[in-house]
């Protein structure tokens, strides 16, 4: 019998220990698994939004690069609003639609703006009208580049640690489909 109680009392402790370590190990590993859960949570959403802001900027400059040689701002103001639905079933309150319509006609390299229009007072990057690929569309007729952006974007899950993640920006550029020119009537030059 006083064998048995050794036995039961070492079991005892050793019980006490393990439960000890594992406390400890919980401890340093919990906010490991904090910051990949949130991370995560936050890499998907920044994602999804960037996502949803390349479709915005492809959007808005494909249907405007439609129209034969004259939009209305009306018809720019209704494709803004058509990007918009893109973040359904979130509100796109933050997005930024900037539409730029660039010509060369002195074929020099160049872009000068003809005409612009935005969404919302802009904060986004203006286009880089250097770029190679918009110099040789300049050569051939105007270019239309629209840029959308979130800059107030935020993280649904701030988590301290974590690197703020850049604003999610896009620009596109097309020439117009239908004629070599585009003007737009209401627009600012």
């Amino acid at each position: 019998m006083p064998g048995r109680v050794k036995s039961s009392h070492k079991s005892q402790c050793r019980q006490h220990k393990d439960a000890g370590v594992a406390a400890i190990e919980f401890v340093i590993v919990l906010p490991v698994l904090l910051l990949l859960f949130f991370g995560m949570i936050n890499l998907t959403s920044y994602l999804s939004t960037l996502r949803k802001v390349n479709s915005a900027a492809e959007l808005v400059t494909d249907l405007v690069s439609r129209h034969d040689k004259t939009i209305t701002s009306s018809d720019i103001e209704d494709y803004f609003k058509a990007a918009a639905l893109l973040f359904l079933p979130a509100a796109a309150d933050g997005l930024q639609v900037q539409l730029y319509n660039y010509h060369d006609d002195d074929k020099n390299g160049v872009a000068v703006l003809r005409w612009s229009k935005f969404r919302t007072a802009g904060t986004c990057t203006a286009p880089n009208t250097s770029d190679p690929e918009i110099v040789k569309m300049l050569a051939v007729s105007d270019v239309l580049i629209a840029v959308a952006c979130i800059p107030g974007y935020a993280a649904p899950a701030r988590f301290p640690g974590l690197p703020t993640l850049a604003v999610p920006q896009k620009s596109v550029a097309l020439r117009p489909r239908q004629s070599d020119k585009l003007s737009c009537t209401d627009c600012s030059p």
